[in-house]
């Protein structure tokens, strides 16, 4: 195995034996007390190298001296990395000049370690799974549940972690509607939940706080990811946050943490078994302009995190927030005339097609707005089911078309929110409560199949008998080819007519 993990043909490959678990914690301290040693090396080499034009002898005999003094420390470490940012600095080849291998992290779960998760890095990868539908911005009970699943199953080892908020990802997070509304609902229900006790906020890795941190807890690890978002949940092409990420990670290997991606982790009985970047002893130059250039070190956005100024104690739902939210949206801007019936659609599912992108952005935007200075701690509800899409867009459809939608049950609650949110769309009563009744049990689904393709296979007959009785009213032979669209217009045809 190279000990380099994305190294080119051009470099010598090393071959060298793959241990089995992890590098003993001890080995820790002595980088760290190696980049004390470093810190002189910097400013010396910074003397000699850099300046070369205006070093004198003197200068030259002292660095010689230092670094014929730490000869034997330097020996017995890792190869000295000599990081110098610029303009044209590919951070990925950076990175990849640090060991990394994959195996075993159990070890790092005892009972005295606490890693580090970055929350925000999280939430990229949680958004890039497959199976969410981002119709009308997605469903807000499946990224909160995935993240959930993640932490909860580190729980069951034992390991005590921190969750680090970057605050400068808000605004680049918020150029794009669904990306910064789903960031804000995630941090939103961490903090609401039990693991709100164990989130940290920083403004970037830049910030005196975070490497105060850093050299503080002296954190086991750092788990991050450094993919970008993806086309689904961004429509946005030119949002990539992998520099910033990469920024991360760099800024931690120089401060002797090592870095487990969030990717490809398993987790199995008795083990963790993940991609694991070991820290080097390395010096680096222009870091402080060249991070400068990724982030903004906005203070006010710490500040808003850390002194929320939206109070929630009077809200007992999530429909009582939402209608304080609708309020401030139809105050800041004009709304279109489907604002309302956007704003009243309750939960029930459907199709794609909205012509209100306009009114969804605002009420998005106002809605992320609203969450990021909220006190979360005199929030009284749940926050996991916060948005549904997928449901608001078919109640939405349902509102324009004057069908009755509103199930009688829920029509005193309805109406008392209608009036808070300052709402004066009448929606007609659905006294059948068709939204809540579940659907009828089929004893014999095989005997009503909406299309159904003879083929005549012997396997099929033998391991699949029960389709031998399956009947339709639409039967095409094998081989045939159907014509779908006209199948697809009488099925919407018959459906219209039920209702």
């Amino acid at each position: 195995m190279s000990t380099h993990w994305d190294d080119s043909d051009s470099e010598p490959e090393v071959v060298v034996a793959e241990k089995s678990v992890i590098l003993p914690r001890t080995r820790q301290p002595s980088i760290a007390k190696s980049l004390e040693k470093v810190a002189i090396l910097e400013s010396s080499v910074a003397g000699s190298v850099k300046d070369s034009d205006t070093s004198s002898d003197d200068d030259s005999a002292s660095v010689g001296s230092v670094a014929s003094e730490d000869k034997d420390t330097f020996d017995n470490t890792d190869e000295l990395l000599v990081l110098d940012f610029d303009t044209t600095t590919s951070m990925k080849s950076m990175i990849s000049q640090f060991g990394c291998n994959y195996f075993n992290i159990i070890s790092e779960f005892a009972d005295v370690e606490i890693f580090v998760i970055s929350l925000d890095s999280l939430i990229v990868e949680c958004l890039a799974h497959s199976y969410h539908d981002w119709t009308l911005s997605g469903q807000s009970i499946i990224l909160t549940k995935q993240i959930d699943r993640f932490l909860n199953q580190f729980m069951t080892f034992g390991g005590k972690f921190k969750l680090v908020v970057f605050t400068d990802f808000a605004s680049q997070f918020a150029r794009d509607t669904t990306l910064g509304f789903s960031r804000a609902v995630a941090i939103a229900h961490v903090s609401t939940g039990p693991f709100a006790k164990d989130l940290i906020y920083f403004t970037s890795p830049i910030d005196p706080d975070w490497e105060r941190f850093l050299h503080e807890v002296t954190p086991s690890f750092l788990m991050i990811s450094m993919d970008n978002v993806t086309k689904e949940v961004c429509a946005q092409d030119d949002i990539n946050v992998t520099p910033q990420l990469e920024t991360i990670v760099l800024n931690a290997l120089y401060h002797a943490v090592p870095v487990v991606s969030l990717t490809s982790v398993i987790v199995n009985f008795a083990s963790v078994s993940a991609y694991y970047i070991s820290p080097a002893l390395c010096v680096r130059y222009n870091w402080e302009s060249f991070a400068a250039a990724h982030w903004e070190c906005n203070s006010s956005l710490l500040k808003l995190y850390k002194a929320p100024t939206q109070d929630a104690s009077k809200f007992r739902s999530v429909g009582e927030l939402w209608a304080a939210i609708i309020l401030d949206a139809k105050k800041s801007a004009s709304v279109s005339e489907h604002f309302e019936a956007l704003c009243c659609a309750e939960k029930e599912g459907a199709k794609r097609g909205l012509d209100v992108i306009k009114d969804r952005r605002l009420l998005l935007t106002t809605a992320t707005a609203y969450l990021e200075k909220l006190n979360f701690s005199t929030v009284k509800f749940s926050l996991t089911d916060f948005w549904d899409g997928r449901m608001i867009i078919g109640c939405f459809d349902a509102i324009c078309a004057n069908d009755p939608i509103l199930p009688y049950r829920i029509q005193e609650d309805f109406v008392r929110l209608h009036t808070a949110a300052a709402l004066t769309k009448s929606i007609p009563t659905d006294t059948s409560d068709r939204l809540f009744d579940p659907l009828p049990e089929v004893t014999s689904p095989l005997l009503n199949l909406p299309l159904l393709y003879t083929v005549k296979s012997p396997l099929l007959d033998k391991y699949v008998p029960e389709m031998k009785v399956a009947k339709s009213e639409q039967v095409f032979e094998d081989g045939l080819k159907p014509d779908y669209v006209a199948l697809l217009q009488d099925r919407l045809s018959l459906e219209t007519e039920d209702h």
